[in-house]
């Protein structure tokens, strides 16, 4: 006996929990605020890091290669936040669940009569179909998080590296004395 048999047996046999395609839906809603809470918390360190960054040109930076590349790791951390935040809107069209497809009935009483039509194997359907899509969504908002928090830190630590690094005698101008005059060493 197949596999696809033997499951198509035991679905028969024991039908869908009610109630399943909703916890499921609420378990991927949490894992999505997960993953805007870390991207938000990102794209602010990163943004953070970035302004130090661009305010300290040429101060405390005397690897100039390490300074770039301290700049870049935090700009792609702070695009790869911002990608994980900003809003997917795949839409079917005709989803009972999908916020944008409730808004396009034509009003909320035909919306409610669709929704009060549904059997409970339907409505298990529409929340299988929405919780495939949201999955995709956390998928990719979780593979950018990831960007962000890798490419943070290796900005991060390039910057310290960079910053903590010893600088040359020469690498800072003389600074001028009381009266204003550069004096050479």
């Amino acid at each position: 006996m197949s596999n696809s048999q033997r499951l198509t047996e035991v679905g028969a046999a024991n039908p869908p929990l009610e109630g399943v395609g909703k916890d499921i839906n609420e378990y991927l809603a949490h894992f999505v605020t997960v993953a805007d809470a870390k991207a938000g918390a990102f794209l602010g360190a990163s943004l953070a890091l970035a302004t130090i960054l661009i305010g300290d040109i040429g101060k405390h930076m005397p690897w100039a290669v390490g300074y770039w590349i301290a700049l870049f790791s935090v700009a792609v951390s702070i695009t790869s936040a911002a990608v994980a935040l900003f809003p997917r809107l795949p839409s079917s069209g005709i989803s009972l669940l999908f916020w944008e497809d409730i808004r396009s009935r034509p009003s909320a009483d035909a919306y409610e009569q669709e929704v009060l039509s549904l059997t409970s194997d339907q409505l298990e359907r529409e929340y299988a179909n929405q919780n495939y899509h949201v999955s995709r969504v956390l998928h990719r908002k979780h593979w950018y998080v990831r960007c962000s928090i890798v490419f943070f830190l290796m900005g991060a630590l390039v910057a310290a590296l960079a910053y903590l690094a010893p600088r040359p005698a020469d690498a800072h101008p003389a600074a001028p004395n009381q009266q204003g005059v550069h004096r050479q060493p």
